[in-house]
């Protein structure tokens, strides 16, 4: 990202992805460029806060091979899957900035709580959506217009809360709940779940709050909220397929 904000503006908005003259390149380098410094900068205090953190997470699970198989296809495959998935809606304009990538690792953390919470307690893998859902919940509340299209996506994202939490609620003789004493007990466990907790919650009030800049850029939030399901579904998949 340092490097990508180096070229003049003009080699910059060449790099990034324009959406009526896609290429593969800029399907990859728009996500490492910016046009402003204040933009490169929160992008860099956020993947550092993000990444930091689901490290963290994957350390003190003893989860190293997931850390490594993730990482590889954050690195490889969510830049042009992000920028293929952003065609869907056409518009005239050019996409950079790396808030979709962070955005990702943001779906990720709920995988690597997850992971943290089976290592040491009897909290199933399987119930790693229900960390997945507060964070849905900041980004339908903070980041989507009021109209009667999201009026509907709301009531649907109730519902489906709504079923799943009923559906916990059912086999609650099953291990899917973690004992509050055992997080309080466990000192790492009670700070990763606070700290992930907040994150999740936080986050996306700034990102998805975020208007219209003084230069006129507007945020992407639809790459936002892809990135956050994206992030989610893969670490979770991945890791469901390295604990079988």
């Amino acid at each position: 990202m340092g490097a990508g904000f180096l070229p003049s503006r003009p080699t910059k908005r060449a790099l990034g992805f324009a959406y009526p003259d896609p290429t593969p390149l800029t399907a990859y380098t728009s996500h490492v460029i910016h046009l402003d410094a204040g933009h490169l900068g929160g992008n860099l205090i956020a993947y550092g806060l993000l990444a930091g953190t689901f490290y963290a997470l994957c350390h003190s699970a003893t989860h190293k091979p997931f850390w490594r198989t993730f990482t590889s296809a954050y690195l490889l495959a969510f830049p042009p899957t992000l920028a293929a998935l952003n065609l869907a809606l056409r518009r005239e304009a050019i996409s950079v900035g790396f808030s979709g990538m962070n955005t990702a690792l943001l779906g990720a953390l709920p995988v690597g709580l997850a992971l943290l919470l089976a290592d040491r307690t009897d909290f199933p893998l399987r119930d790693a959506p229900a960390l997945f859902v507060p964070g849905l919940w900041a980004i339908v509340l903070a980041g989507l217009p009021q109209t009667r299209w999201t009026t509907l996506a709301i009531a649907g994202v109730v519902v489906l809360t709504l079923l799943y939490g009923g559906a916990l609620w059912r086999h609650r003789s099953r291990p899917v709940r973690v004992r509050l004493t055992g997080l309080l007990r466990d000192r790492t466990l009670g700070n990763a779940s606070a700290v992930v907790l907040v994150v999740l919650l936080v986050y996306p009030l700034v990102v998805f709050s975020a208007g219209v800049d003084a230069d006129g850029a507007v945020p992407n939030h639809y790459v936002h909220l892809l990135g956050y399901a994206l992030g989610f579904l893969v670490a979770f998949s991945a890791a469901v397929l390295l604990e079988s």
